[in-house]
């Protein structure tokens, strides 16, 4: 199957690039807007292709994929609300011309999305839970899953929380990264104490992807961690399987923060749909983390 990996610059487009290649025979094509060079695994392809300026159907004519996994978006609250016409237009608009293509040339579709769809006033959605964004980042997204899932019902959705991991070169950093980063350097660090998430490991996200790509289903699925913790938790769990100094941390009030974008407060998602129908199963929080403590040495 050749698989046509969009956002390829970030965390998930790296992670199921590398997935990808090491656990399948699938042929894999990544694309990004900007030239990712070493970051481009053996036995993959890579091209450069800004959606925006380029279009979709240049790209898909040129790829011609069995499948398509759409990693590309503004995944910064803080961005979409500095640019709401961008924004609007790669999160919302792109996702849009995606589906109507590949519906038209029978090509499956993938579409990462966010629990920044919810309003975060309960948490531990379901994907059958009524969503309600409090964002333009999360409206942005909830648009493009309507978008998705209208010009192409046999599209999936995969909802995602809090994605980390350790990998080289990204085109934006991770909670992980900049917690050991800050932590390292001796910097203090504020974390939220107030927003509760399930963070989700990258390798997990890309597994259960993999699971998706393999199957026959469509709709809305959610993939993410076992464990539902407050962010400042999360980042004093990482300080100490990094064996760095947790005083550094300082536990905030998300208002504290002053951010241009608000945050959904209490998220989270539910995954039983994954695990019940294709045996998706989280790796344990601690031991996600252990893992990238170990290879953090082979990328810095």
């Amino acid at each position: 199957m050749r698989v046509l990996i969009t956002g390829a610059h970030g965390l998930v487009g790296q992670t199921l690039a590398r997935y990808l290649v090491a656990n399948t025979s699938h042929n894999v094509i990544l694309t990004s807007s900007s030239y990712i060079g070493a970051n481009i695994p053996t036995g993959a392809t890579f091209v450069q292709h800004n959606l925006l300026e380029q279009g979709v159907k240049s790209l898909l004519d040129w790829a011609n994929p069995h499948a398509v996994v759409h990693c590309a978006a503004i995944g910064s609250p803080d961005a979409c609300e500095k640019q709401p016409d961008l924004c609007n237009r790669l999160n919302a608009e792109i996702p849009k011309i995606l589906a109507q293509e590949t519906m038209g040339r029978a090509v499956k579709l993938i579409h990462l999305s966010t629990d920044f769809v919810f309003d975060g006033n309960t948490g531990m959605y379901t994907e059958d839970d009524a969503p309600s964004s409090v964002c333009l980042y999360g409206s942005s997204k909830l648009e493009s899953e309507r978008n998705v899932l209208k010009y192409n019902p046999n599209a999936l959705v995969v909802r995602t929380a809090l994605v980390f991991g350790m990998l080289p070169n990204l085109a934006r950093t991770n909670i992980l990264q900049r917690v050991v980063e800050a932590l390292k350097r001796g910097d203090s660090f504020r974390v939220p104490i107030d927003q509760v998430r399930t963070p989700t490991w990258s390798w997990d996200l890309a597994s259960g992807i993999t699971l998706l790509l393999e199957s026959s289903k469509s709709g809305i699925f959610h993939i993410a961690g076992d464990t539902q913790i407050s962010v400042a938790h999360f980042a004093m769990l990482i300080a100490q399987v990094f064996s760095l100094n947790s005083s550094l941390l300082i536990p905030v009030l998300s208002q504290e923060l002053n951010e241009p974008a608000p945050r959904p407060l209490r998220t989270g998602l539910r995954v039983e749909k994954m695990e019940q129908q294709l045996g998706f199963k989280a790796t344990p929080l601690a031991h996600a983390l252990q893992w990238e403590r170990v290879s953090e040495y082979n990328y810095y």
